[in-house]
């Protein structure tokens, strides 16, 4: 099983997952299903990613969702 950090898009809690099969070519992506995330204490949208230390290095400041994703990495 592979293992993936999961970010949710609401309160950026950070979980790790070894149930996502989607194939992690890119910085991120943005799951198609919604997972319960333990704070919100409700499902929602969550971005997989395989390292969080690399994708806060490789975000671009300057467009708007990596912006966003390094603001809920960063609290």
């Amino acid at each position: 099983m592979n293992k993936c950090n999961v970010i949710c898009l609401n309160c950026g809690n950070v979980q790790i997952r070894t149930d996502i099969s989607e194939t992690l070519e890119n910085k991120y992506i943005v799951l198609k299903r919604r997972i319960m995330c333990k704070c919100c204490d409700m499902e929602t949208k969550h971005i997989a990613t395989k390292s969080v230390k690399t994708l806060s290095k490789k975000l671009d400041i300057n467009k708007d969702k990596d912006y966003e994703i390094l603001c809920l990495i960063g609290r």
